[in-house]
């Protein structure tokens, strides 16, 4: 049952922030996968006349990959963890345009986000020190406006979300001492509404997801002690729960579009035993199929490699430094191989040149060498792009 309490009134309450990794860690050679959690909701934001063709709206979002300016090409926020300067790359391909932004002090954190559901990406900062929070407003890379919201203790972590489906990011809030979990209904720079949602103990982790296509953000929980799932349906502030089947404890899940249908699937993982498992799910309906057992080391981003509308994987062994995609459909995925790169190289993924499909990063931590590479079928090529300090860290 939801709390009256109105979190923008106890601050005593509600406050903390850090927002959730959408990065997932298998472990099996090259045939599975592992998707991050993407809610459609997040993805409604008008987009101008240059948006990406890619036909889901996942790839698309402002609130999932940076898009400062809105034009399809998804962007790269530069942070220098040493004197907290900032900088972002407009991409166009391998040619960016590099423009520097303020700068805020190394104990301030931040996400992407698109509070006003203008298309171009906004950033969200949270001070890990001090539980401040600052929202800034871009237009490119001009900041247009920097407005600071209420602070909330270091002990609440934030996921976004939009859980009224405006295509406006919201906040979901999460007290991972006390279980407390709340959400901020956004509009701009100005929370129009804020309540509590129903408690959860700290042994229930949770990721965003769109269970029914309705636009608006869903919640899952996972019990890491019980083994027990559920999943918030929510419509606003409002939260519907639905039990969903219980997997054993030791299992770890990730969430992504597997089938292209625009809800949310889940992956299951056994780093014991390397098992991997996938719901493709209907609303609380869910669907399992056994997936090939994966070896270690392995680690997964998700992308669209062909444009389908499907996600498929960005395998990577930190170990190895092997690399390696699936392009998936549902369950089934067809391998292909990636030039490897040494332990020193980080990946990351997204459609630098607005043509639908995803592109990889590739940043030298030791010698702050960035490439591009373009996988197109079975088919990669290597592109350079400008070397940045190591002290500069690249989302």
């Amino acid at each position: 049952m939801l709390e009256s309490t109105n979190p923008l009134q106890d601050k005593s309450t509600l406050q903390s922030a850090t927002i959730q990794n959408n990065s997932f860690a298998p472990e099996t050679d090259l045939n599975t996968l592992n998707l991050t959690g993407s809610s459609q909701s997040l993805l409604t934001s008008s987009i101008d006349s240059q948006q990406n063709p890619n036909p889901s709206p996942y790839i698309s979002s402002p609130a999932v990959f940076a898009d400062f300016n809105g034009d399809g090409k998804q962007d790269k926020f530069w942070r220098n963890t040493q004197t907290g300067e900032n900088a972002i790359w407009l991409m166009d391909g391998s040619n960016p345009t590099g423009a520097a932004v303020n700068s805020l002090g190394t104990e301030w954190d931040y996400s992407i986000a698109d509070f006003n559901g203008d298309g171009k990406t906004d950033l969200m900062w949270r001070n890990q020190n001090s539980g401040e929070n600052l929202l800034w407003l871009m237009d490119g890379s001009q900041i247009v406006s920097e407005t600071s919201l209420d602070t909330l203790g270091t002990e609440w972590d934030y996921s976004i979300a939009d859980f009224n489906g405006d295509g406006r990011t919201d906040l979901l809030w999460r007290n991972q001492n006390t279980g407390e979990n709340a959400g901020w209904l956004m509009d701009g720079a100005s929370v129009t509404s804020a309540d509590f949602l129903p408690q959860l103990d700290s042994s229930w982790t949770y990721t965003v997801g769109e269970f029914n296509p309705n636009f608006n953000t869903d919640v899952f929980w996972h019990n890491e002690q019980t083994g027990e799932n559920t999943v918030w349906f929510m419509n606003g502030l409002s939260a519907e729960q639905a039990a969903l089947p219980t997997f054993g404890a030791g299992w770890e899940y990730t969430e992504g579009d597997f089938d292209g249908n625009f809800t949310t699937d889940i992956l299951w993982q056994n780093k014991s035993t390397g098992e991997t498992k996938l719901w493709l799910m209907n609303g609380s309906n869910a669907v399992e199929s056994d997936l090939p057992t994966l070896g270690s080391g392995w680690e997964s981003n998700i992308g669209d490699f062909n444009a389908d509308g499907r996600m498929d994987i960005l395998w990577r062994n930190q170990s190895t430094g092997q690399n390696a995609a699936w392009i998936m459909n549902g369950a089934e995925a067809t391998g292909i191989e990636l030039p490897s790169l040494g332990t020193e190289w980080d990946l990351s993924i997204g459609d630098f040149d607005g043509d639908g499909d995803t592109d990889v990063f590739g940043r030298n931590t030791q010698t702050g060498e960035n490439i591009i590479l373009r996988v197109d079928g079975a088919d990669v090529t290597q592109e350079i792009l400008p070397s940045l300090p190591g002290e500069w860290v690249v989302s």
